[in-house]
């Protein structure tokens, strides 16, 4: 679950409420609830075979539905605690969901799909969307991004094909689709009745039929932003939103349409684009977009709120755990969050620097080191509620923090390895020679610790005082070491490499998987299960040791930087923009059974 930015820092692609107090937001991992119109919302968990969530369509309180990747749909009969997985027949990724009561429902996806469902999804059976006696694009070309259904007969999509875009509209419940011609890219669909309707795409496009589409007459919108979402709660009052930050309005069926929020961007904190707005009423309307979250307005759009919120933006390097409640997070410009109740809450401490902080370690809830740029060391004794400098004698960057005991310390950087035996009082440069330019490190005790070098981990088991050199074959650069105890470890770095060693780092097993991405952290929890953390949206883990990896499902959108793990059951991971995500759940093993194949180590 989402700790930073709140209630999600996930980008979000839908908006949907049934009214003006029951709503819901999806994107990516996310799938959010409010019950008080957007004050506050909580994360649902998704389906945990559903790489992304699409899109939603609830009957009401109760009752819904959500699609998203991977042809995956779920239905839900208690507002969402809780998903049953329905068998849609596809790993077509869905786009588009609509109902029209408890039984009757479609999906649209990529590649032509639509579905069709008479028992409110215990069946799925697939619709032909090309009925033409000569097709132009096939069905396998088409793309379907927004679907629209007037009542159980008349529905329409809307999307792009290899001829270009268009509108199908079917009058039959979806036995029969037959192609409409508009002449731009389409994006979202709005129908307040079986005759009314308007559509929004590429470059402010607003398309306008009152003949059910036979015919579609555009509308001037005043921009030419790219349009990704349009809304009407009547036949006259309207809205539509898209890049930019663009939002406009119309209160008289779109013969006129007016800036509400536009470029430069009258929302606070918003430059992005608004993929969907949605209105309960002609007042009560939320708008999400990609990084600033879900904007709400209680007067039509007059005035809009921001009702996301962020301790920080910034980029977060390292993140470190004395127990389960507490925990520091530091990253650019000097940043240092806390928290001393789970990630409940963060709250920002002055480190006394703006120097980019790439690593943080503490020994009790007390005593902790943060080092960064430029050789720089702050040592916090009361908890981080103040910070002082330390003198390390170096002008490299320092790239890792790690001591073992309130005295016995090291600081790793570009080409440097520095050791304190007084709390950081003063530092002692030792042998760093074949040192990667940033290397990774890890400190078992006072005696053990490994750090990377150039195709090779250096290791000492003399406090530092001579390294060993263990070449690690093939091994691109290496971003992150953990060690299990004095003998089991792993080393993860460019390429998604991992490699394994069973014997204290002697040698060296690659079991790298067949994943093009990079990994920028790994840690051991407590019980032996192992994580590693990296871009695209990657978090892998191991229950044996880090002999075989799987992909661990419904990881948020960022990139990771690291990982902390105080016990088994509780873990955390920092990453770009600020982003902070806590695992707190049953045992990882409870999601291999959904999960696709393990991932195969090897090239």
């Amino acid at each position: 679950m989402w700790q930073n930015p709140l209630p999600t820092g996930s980008p979000l692609y839908r908006v949907s409420f049934i009214d003006a107090r029951i709503g819901r937001a999806v994107g990516g991992t996310a799938l959010l609830k409010t019950t008080d119109g957007g004050d506050s919302w909580i994360a649902q968990k998704p389906p945990v075979d559903a790489p992304f969530v699409s899109a939603v369509a609830f009957l009401d309180a109760q009752t819904g539905w959500a699609v998203g990747g991977d042809g995956g749909i779920s239905k839900t009969t208690d507002g969402g605690a809780n998903w049953i997985l329905q068998a849609s027949g596809t790993r077509r990724d869905l786009n588009a969901v609509a109902f029209v009561d408890a039984k009757t429902g479609w999906v649209a996806g990529e590649y032509g799909l639509i579905l069709h469902t008479s028992d409110g999804g215990a069946t799925w059976s697939p619709q032909a969307s090309d009925t033409r006696a000569t097709p132009g694009p096939t069905d396998m070309n088409r793309h379907f991004e927004s679907m629209a259904f007037a009542n159980s007969m008349m529905g329409w999509v809307a999307g792009s094909g290899q001829s270009g875009p268009f509108i199908l509209r079917t009058t039959d419940g979806g036995a029969t689709w037959f192609p409409l011609s508009p002449s731009v890219r389409l994006h979202s669909l709005a129908f307040p009745d079986t005759q009314l309707g308007w559509a929004v795409g590429e470059n402010g496009a607003i398309l306008h039929t009152d003949d059910s589409g036979d015919t579609w007459t555009p509308q001037a919108s005043g921009t030419t932003s790219q349009l990704r979402s349009v809304a009407f709660v009547d036949t006259r009052n309207g809205w539509a939103a898209g890049d930019d930050g663009t939002i406009l309005h119309t209160s008289d069926g779109g013969t006129s349409w007016i800036v509400q929020a536009g470029h430069p961007a009258e929302l606070p904190g918003n430059t992005d684009s608004f993929y969907s707005i949605a209105f309960a009423d002609a007042s009560n309307g939320w708008a999400v977009n990609l990084s600033t979250g879900i904007y709400r307005t209680k007067d039509g759009g007059t005035s809009w709120t921001r009702q996301s919120s962020s301790v920080t933006d910034k980029h977060l390097n390292s993140v470190s755990f004395v127990s389960p409640e507490t925990g520091w997070a530091v990253g650019f410009d000097g940043t240092v969050l806390k928290t001393s109740n789970g990630g409940s809450a963060w709250v920002n401490q002055s480190s006394g620097v703006t120097v980019t902080l790439n690593s943080v370690g503490f020994v009790d809830a007390q005593t902790g080191w943060a080092v960064g740029d430029y050789g720089s060391v702050i040592k916090t004794a009361d908890g981080g509620a103040t910070w002082a400098p330390q003198a390390s004698g170096s002008s490299v960057s320092l790239r890792s923090v790690k001591f073992v005991d309130p005295q016995t310390g090291w600081a790793v950087g570009a080409g440097t390895v520095l050791k304190s035996a007084d709390g950081g009082a003063t530092w002692v440069l030792q042998d760093s020679r074949g040192l990667w330019h940033s290397p990774p490190a890890f400190f078992l005790d006072a005696q053990t610790g490994w750090v990377s070098a150039s195709g090779a981990v250096l290791k000492t088991t003399n406090g530092g005082a001579t390294w060993t050199t263990l070449p690690v074959e093939g091994a691109p650069e290496l971003y992150s070491l953990a060690f299990k105890d004095a003998n089991i470890g792993l080393a993860v770095g460019r390429g998604c490499t991992i490699r394994r060693t069973t014997d204290g780092g002697d040698t060296w097993v690659d079991v790298s998987p067949w994943l093009l991405t990079n990994l920028y952290a790994v840690a051991f929890a407590d019980d032996g299960t192992a994580w590693a953390l990296g871009d695209s949206s990657t978090i892998l883990f191991s229950i044996d040791g880090g002999a075989n990896w799987s992909l661990f499902p419904g990881y948020p959108s960022i990139v990771g930087n690291s990982l902390a793990f105080p016990d088994a059951k509780a873990g955390w991971a920092v990453g770009s923009n600020g982003a902070i995500f806590h695992y707190l759940t049953y045992p990882p093993q409870a999601y291999l059974p959904a999960l696709a194949e393990d991932l195969v180590p090897g090239w």
